[in-house]
């Protein structure tokens, strides 16, 4: 953005150009991928996503997977985990 309108600040040239953030495109492309890995069970890395969610109680907020905890903000914010939470959460 800065070589295409150099007087001009990131957001703002957003706005004049009417373009979604870099950001947003990019949370869109990976829960695009996400998604697609969710339902094709013989995508290459299915057997990477964590185990189904199987409750034996009716909660109000059912999780899909069974995320396990982490110790590390770098697994946490890795593709699988951070995906399976924000599918879980949403």
């Amino acid at each position: 953005m800065a070589i295409i309108m150099p007087t001009e600040s990131y957001s703002s040239t957003l706005d004049i150009l009417d373009i979604p953030p870099l950001k947003d495109h990019h949370e869109q492309l990976c829960a695009k991928l996400f998604q697609t890995i969710v339902s094709d069970t013989n995508h290459k890395i299915h057997n990477l996503l964590p185990d189904r969610n199987q409750p034996s109680y009716n909660l109000r907020q059912e999780r899909t997977f069974n995320v396990r905890m982490t110790h590390t903000n770098r697994v946490k914010n890795s593709f699988i985990y951070a995906m399976c939470n924000k599918h879980n959460f949403s």
